[in-house]
């Protein structure tokens, strides 16, 4: 079996995967790999596609990642576990890795590492195709899995517009501040009038890539909405920039 075969059986038209032989990991990622599931030969990383804003938004359920979820990570395990079952019926042995600040490997750097594309300036993955609009999930499977490469994906541009539209700075050459950027994302929160409960997540980095279309946003509406008080969106309408 090879990786296209997978992606064509077991894939939704609004999912991506890409293999990794475990040899061309680091050492340390080969030992991180291997202390998850000894028997690893194949990493598989698979990318949906984002369509929608509310995709991203996380909602308060029994989940890996803090007691919360979102639909992008729903869609992306139940895709994945697809691709499990398939290698299952080869009698091949696989493990979806729990999300990543549950197991301690970074899902984007794993996926800069495949043909799907690269870790772009602004530190979010980028697709080929589809730019920042992805959400990824990894499993390691003891099948040794064969893909035609394709086209290398030099995907950032290195237009500099992410880190002028970072509402606090947070992106400046071959950094990011992840503190500055949680306190960012809490202030603009706060200034949205946010009082549903679930975790607003700011994107102005990623609608500011000139890579893959911006999907409509989030309307916000404050306490007040229901007589005709304000409203907000979340940094523009699809395809604009902020």
């Amino acid at each position: 079996m090879n990786v296209e075969q997978l992606r064509t059986k077991s894939l939704p038209p609004c999912c991506d995967l890409s293999a990794i032989p475990i040899e061309k990991l680091s050492p340390e990622g080969r030992s991180l790999v291997h202390s998850f599931f000894p028997a690893a030969r194949t990493v598989l990383v698979t990318a949906h596609h984002v369509t929608a804003s509310l995709e991203w938004a996380w909602f308060p359920f029994a989940a890996e990642r803090g007691g919360t979820t979102c639909v992008a990570d729903l869609h992306a395990k139940a895709a994945i576990e697809g691709i499990e079952r398939t290698l299952a019926l080869h009698d091949n042995k696989s493990l979806i890795l729990p999300y990543p600040d549950k197991c301690g490997i970074s899902f984007k750097r794993l996926a800069a590492e495949t043909d799907m594309g690269e870790l772009g300036d602004s530190f979010l993955f980028l697709h080929r195709a589809w730019g920042p609009w992805t959400h990824l999930r990894v499993l390691l499977t003891d099948a040794l899995l064969f893909e035609r490469p394709r086209e290398s994906a030099n995907t950032c541009t290195h237009c500099g517009r992410c880190a002028e539209a970072c509402p606090g700075g947070a992106l400046s050459a071959g950094e990011h501040d992840q503190e500055v950027c949680r306190a960012t994302q809490q202030r603009l929160r706060e200034s949205l009038a946010i009082r549903a409960e679930y975790r607003y997540k700011c994107e102005a980095c990623a609608r500011a890539c000139p890579v893959g279309e911006a999907p409509r946003d989030i309307l916000i509406r404050d306490k007040g909405s229901m007589e005709g008080s304000d409203e907000h969106r979340t940094r523009g309408h699809k395809g604009e920039r902020p």
